[in-house]
């Protein structure tokens, strides 16, 4: 009896050592656990922070402010890799269209406010046109007629027109029945709205003025319309000259 209590004392007294080791082996695992693990998240963090800038860095480079938006979405686990598929197929398609859509918009806005810009011009020239009651002829060196007007005056008075058949006349006879070629020169004003706005009132002077020439037998074809650029007569750009030379053939 005496020896079994001795075996029970020794067993009693070697198990307080058993679990004073192995509680030292089980912190010592747990401290390399821990450590393990820090250590992986420290290399996994950094990690990640590189590839976040490798792909931020491709990212800026490869792709517009808008397909950044869409990467960082799919990064973030907001939208799928299909729906960010079928988001840039809908762009493919969509964008150019619409894009081309605004130019072509933008143009015709900007066309049809010129086109009225312009319609204005003309109307408010057109009403400033009046029947030419106070006009000049004048006869140069070169001998060609210069018709003078008084601003925007197109229509010829009786004495102009008086003036134009007298001076037809002389020259017609002058040419001893050969051909005669006719120029209607006029100048561009700078002075006017548009430079069309200075084209569209010479024309109507030389249509009128060629009116005259064909009615006295001057064939159409000898006949022609010329436009110089800005020149003074008389100190302005109101005119018309009649240049006639004799034709060659």
């Amino acid at each position: 009896m005496a020896g079994d209590r001795r075996d029970d004392d020794a067993g009693a007294i070697a198990w307080p050592g058993f679990v004073d080791i192995l509680s030292s082996v089980l912190m010592m695992f747990l401290f390399f656990i821990l450590i393990t693990t820090f250590v992986m998240y420290s290399l996994n963090a950094q990690s990640r922070k590189k590839m976040e800038a490798e792909t931020q860095k491709r990212i800026d480079v490869a792709v517009s402010a808008e397909m950044k938006k869409k990467i960082e979405e799919l990064l973030a686990g907001k939208i799928t890799p299909e729906e960010l598929k079928a988001s840039l197929e809908e762009d493919i398609h969509v964008e150019p269209q619409k894009d081309a859509d605004q130019t072509l918009e933008q143009q015709n806005t900007a066309l049809n406010m010129e086109v009225e810009e312009l319609k204005k011009v003309l109307e408010q020239v057109r009403g400033e046109m009046t029947s030419g009651t106070d006009q000049r002829t004048e006869i140069k060196e070169d001998n060609s007629l210069v018709i003078l007007y008084n601003k925007n005056d197109v229509n010829l008075s009786d004495q102009t027109i008086a003036v134009i058949e007298a001076y037809l006349d002389q020259v017609l006879q002058k040419a001893g029945g050969r051909p005669v070629a006719f120029r209607l020169i006029t100048s561009d004003n700078p002075h006017a709205q548009t430079l069309s706005v200075s084209r569209e009132i010479s024309l109507a002077r030389s249509l009128n003025v060629r009116n005259v020439l064909i009615r006295e037998k001057v064939a159409p074809n000898q006949v022609e319309v010329e436009y110089s650029k800005p020149q003074e007569i008389d100190s302005g750009y109101n005119w018309l000259k009649i240049s006639v030379a004799a034709d060659e053939n």
